[in-house]
């Protein structure tokens, strides 16, 4: 598997345990280094899909265990953030439980200094149907 983070100028780049230290604090997701590859993943979105780092990190969408469908809105609107533009919707997706889920997420380009779309960054607020008022 490539290095998610090669793609980025040395200048941008922070060791790999503080960059997820990061994600954490900031409540990123992780982070798409095409509209298609998953470049980083936080523990949360490991959970949600049930499956280990290895699984995720590196590899295609579509390749991960989530419905047709979901995919392919998902990789729609990451070819809108690759775009430069800042990405919000509320997406249904079921998690690693079978448990149908409304997400919140925002997908956030990074801009190299030229405006190039480096990678976008992820963050999703999952709420259980339970959890929603009607």
């Amino acid at each position: 598997m490539r290095d998610p983070l090669s793609r980025i100028p040395i200048k941008y780049k922070l060791p790999a345990a503080f960059v997820g230290i990061c994600l954490v604090a900031f409540g990123v997701g992780g982070y798409l280094i095409d509209p298609e590859t998953y470049g980083l993943a936080n523990q949360a979105r490991l959970n949600f899909l049930g499956l280990p780092r290895e699984n995720i990190e590196g590899h295609k969408i579509w390749d991960i265990n989530i419905r047709e469908d979901d995919w392919r809105r998902c990789v729609e609107s990451n070819r809108e953030a690759f775009m430069g533009r800042k990405v919000t919707q509320e997406e249904w997706v079921m998690n690693a439980h079978g448990k149908l889920t409304c997400q919140l997420v925002t997908k956030t380009p990074l801009l190299d200094d030229n405006g190039h779309v480096m990678l976008v960054y992820m963050n999703k607020v999952d709420f259980l149907p339970d959890d929603l008022v009607t």
